[in-house]
């Protein structure tokens, strides 16, 4: 819960000590791996008795310091850094705007600053050495027309830069998706409809190859059923 700071609002701390427990067979086939550590630091607000804001800073060193700008969670080591640090700013809400109108939003700033890497080569860095930054940011509204149903309309964007010692990459993309749900009242499982347009420009990306339908299409089109289950 935090720390009670004020009225509706909670501070929260945290670190995480990432232990990089390679197998011989894996050091001899790949290279070392290098610990992590991620600290962090939680604020959230209460807003309107509904809903909420809250935002996270966090600071990462060594083996963790690209977790940032690759949205991996403060408890993820991939294995390939040797040093570096990087930061995350991320902010995240939810406001009833009325009786039958909801928004919620995520925003999402990351840098990882003098890293140095294992070896070279993987699809979101290329070369030995190096800085990179991620942004990205996404909103939706939900109308309620009963409490048994609702329709979503969302949109996201993301721009992702990659500066090493082989040289300088960047790519960014979108989303949109409107979705119909039902369920049995306000916040319980629901079953949910939906269709998605996805499109991302990889053309001055480390990898080129482009994101969609097996590396042939910059965009595409999803359509689904999606069914939340609770107990």
């Amino acid at each position: 819960d935090g720390l009670p700071v004020w009225n509706g609002g909670s501070l929260g701390f945290g670190y995480k000590f990432l232990n990089a427990d390679a197998t011989e067979a894996q050091e001899e086939k790949f290279h070392e791996t290098t610990d992590g550590h991620a600290f962090m630091l939680e604020l959230n607000q209460t807003l309107m008795e509904a809903g909420f804001n809250r935002t996270v800073l966090q600071y990462y060193v060594d083996g963790s310091a690209l977790a940032g700008v690759r949205y991996q969670m403060a408890d993820t080591l991939s294995g390939d850094v040797k040093s570096g640090d990087g930061f995350a700013i991320r902010n995240y809400g939810f406001i009833p705007l009325s009786a039958d109108w909801d928004l919620s939003h995520a925003i999402n700033y990351a840098e990882a600053n003098d890293v140095e890497m294992h070896n070279e080569g993987f699809t979101s860095w290329s070369g030995s050495e190096g800085d990179a930054r991620s942004f990205a940011v996404s909103a939706k509204v939900t109308y309620h027309w009963s409490d048994i149903t609702r329709t979503y309309a969302e949109a996201g964007y993301f721009d992702d830069e990659v500066n090493t010692n082989t040289g300088d990459y960047s790519r960014d993309g979108s989303k949109a998706t409107i979705a119909q749900a039902w369920s049995f009242g306000r916040g319980q499982p629901e079953l949910r409809v939906f269709a998605s347009y996805f499109n991302s420009d990889n053309s001055d990306w480390v990898s080129t190859v482009s994101t969609f339908e097996n590396g042939n299409a910059d965009d595409t089109w999803a359509v689904g059923i999606q069914a939340n289950v609770g107990w």
